[in-house]
């Protein structure tokens, strides 16, 4: 049964594989660490399947011995040809990981011990309109806030997609509801006091003031435009956003435009730098231009950005920590 109880038609929906084995992609490494907040583990168990949203349609992802399977219960009908390119595009599985890894356990012993602690972790490639807003939601909050307020969003100004096969769920008694996240234009509309009743605090006029402000730019379509921008042409457009400082705009960037040299520092990061890489850091009175340009944060290596500091964040807090996700910075060309 769908959530409040609709009966679900019977349309077949078979697993299939995504061809990308474990060395590749980990789900709980890659869905939990803060890099996105519409995925769940079914029912909270470790180890179990994995439901979210991509796009417009609800995603199941489990982990076999060999491979990573999928399916989708919102449309079971779809092509699984089509499905597989979606999902290889969402977690850029077209660079291979483990050349990578092998690369950058050369940077130092610490790089080294992380990385085998975290096999299969990659950067998404997110839908910038989610992903911008939930940035901005990030602020000043923790993992599990975040995405309880984004799930109070997306049902109140998202459409829901409906499930059209229950059978990858099991015995839930009940299923949970999903929805697309709401778009640009709907989120203009929503008056500050709503928002506020969600959870989102002062972030309400950020919300709502990022949303006219895009539609005036070209909404959606300009937020993907932003893709094909340098560095630093993304990062002055999008401080230009209500709500959204450079390092909101940094990870903005780097998990939904494409801009792979793009390194996230905050307070966490530079406190990690200065304890094990650099204590003369410490002189740096705040995380000037200047200082978030530090070679050690910004490393550059042929077509790869890597962050060995980074890699070294995530074994502190490999789970909880809203930045975990740049601990490889980039598995794209």
């Amino acid at each position: 049964r769908a959530a409040g109880g609709m009966k679900l038609p019977l349309v077949a929906c078979m697993w299939h594989r995504l061809g990308c084995g474990l060395s590749e992609l980990r789900l709980e490494a890659t869905l939990a660490n803060g890099q996105a907040f519409n995925w769940a583990s079914l029912g909270g168990e470790a180890g179990g399947p994995w439901v979210g949203v991509v796009g417009a349609q609800v995603i199941m992802l489990k982990e076999t011995e060999a491979d990573i399977e999928f399916c989708c219960p919102s449309a079971p009908e779809q092509s699984p040809e089509t499905l597989r390119a979606d999902l290889s595009d969402h977690f850029q599985l077209g660079t291979p990981l483990g050349e990578l890894y092998t690369h950058w356990r050369s940077a130092d012993a610490r790089t080294s011990a992380v990385l085998d602690a975290l096999p299969g972790l990659r950067v998404l490639r997110q839908e910038p309109t989610e992903c911008l807003f939930s940035f901005i939601c990030s602020s000043n909050n923790n993992i599990g806030r975040i995405t309880g307020i984004l799930a109070r969003l997306r049902a109140a100004y998202g459409t829901q997609i409906p499930i059209l096969n229950a059978e990858p769920f099991g015995e839930l008694a009940e299923l949970p509801a999903f929805y697309a996240f709401p778009t640009i234009e709907r989120l203009a509309q929503v008056p500050d006091e709503e928002l506020r009743a969600l959870g989102l605090g002062y972030r309400a006029r950020f919300i709502r003031e990022t949303a006219t402000l895009l539609l005036e730019k070209g909404g959606a379509d300009w937020l993907l435009e932003q893709r094909q921008r340098s560095r630093e042409e993304v990062q002055t457009s999008l401080v230009e956003l209500c709500g959204v400082g450079r390092k909101v705009a940094d990870c903005v960037a780097l998990f939904s435009m494409d801009q792979t040299s793009t390194i996230p520092v905050d307070v966490h990061v530079w406190q990690i730098a200065c304890r094990d890489y650099d204590p003369s850091l410490h002189e740096a009175k705040s995380l000037t231009p200047a200082v978030r340009a530090f070679p050690l944060l910004t490393h550059t290596d042929g077509a790869h950005t890597l962050s060995s500091l980074t890699c070294v964040f995530v074994s502190l807090s490999p789970l909880t920590c809203v930045f975990v996700c740049l601990c490889v910075c980039v598995f794209v060309c």
